[in-house]
């Protein structure tokens, strides 16, 4: 080997030997705020758009550093009340952001949705209500009392894995429960107090109310409240 490439082999060993690890490139982890989460839901409706509570960032170095926001798929984000997206984009300290996502569509089913700032992530869960949302419609069997409209489900398609509770509040509406073959499974009452059910699947549901009401009658099963209008007979379905 020549005078010249001994130097120049010499030189590079030198060099490399005095990089050490500083010779590698230095990482700057993305900038990450404090952990966050938003709150669960529970008896949403089927293949709702829900929304979840606002959550405001905090935990950046300063006011003006930005982490990346992005979302799992089939679900969007807000930040600061704009229009709900599900591209990536940007959050800093005092935004506030907020999740959406369509509920499962089975009775009792978990949808979770995963927003990600840099690299924390904070969950947003739904689980949807254990009996399908009824429709009531005039009935006169059993022979109601004087002065009182009466309705009736069908046969209720219920999850009666673990049973029900059932509550009632209206008008002086009363409301039973029956089986397929109209036998009481909770005769006709007016209480306000919760009443445990081991199953709804294929029951129905009968409330009594008085001629000429108006306002709306409230039903809640489980984590789940049903609202009918007392003319109509209508049912908004709600989360507790």
């Amino acid at each position: 080997m020549n005078t010249a490439l001994k130097a120049l082999c010499l030189l590079a060993l030198v060099g490399f030997s005095g990089c050490g690890i500083d010779w590698f490139p230095k990482v700057t982890p993305a900038p990450t705020p404090n952990a966050f989460s938003f709150t669960s839901k529970f008896g949403v409706p089927l293949q709702g758009q829900i929304s979840s509570n606002t959550v405001t960032i905090s935990g950046f170095a300063n006011n003006s550093t930005a982490g990346s926001v992005s979302i799992s798929s089939g679900s969007a984000f807000s930040i600061n009340g704009v229009r709900a997206t599900s591209l990536t984009g940007t959050v800093k300290n005092k935004d506030l952001v907020k999740v959406y996502q369509t509920a499962s569509s089975v009775l009792g089913g978990t949808q979770v949705s995963t927003l990600t700032i840099g690299t924390q992530p904070g969950t947003f869960t739904t689980v949807t209500q254990t009996m399908a949302t009824p429709t009531f419609t005039a009935s006169t069997n059993p022979t109601p009392p004087a002065n009182t409209t009466q309705i009736t489900t069908g046969l209720l398609n219920a999850l009666d894995s673990g049973g029900h509770n059932i509550r009632m509040s209206g008008n002086t509406t009363s409301f039973a429960v029956t089986d397929a073959n109209n036998g009481d499974v909770i005769s006709f009452t007016s209480s306000t107090a919760t009443f445990p059910i081991l199953s709804l699947a294929n029951h129905h549901i009968l409330l009594r109310i008085p001629s000429g009401a108006t306002g709306t009658t409230s039903l809640t099963v489980d984590a789940t409240t049903y609202v009918i209008d007392n003319t109509t007979f209508a049912v908004t379905t709600l989360p507790q």
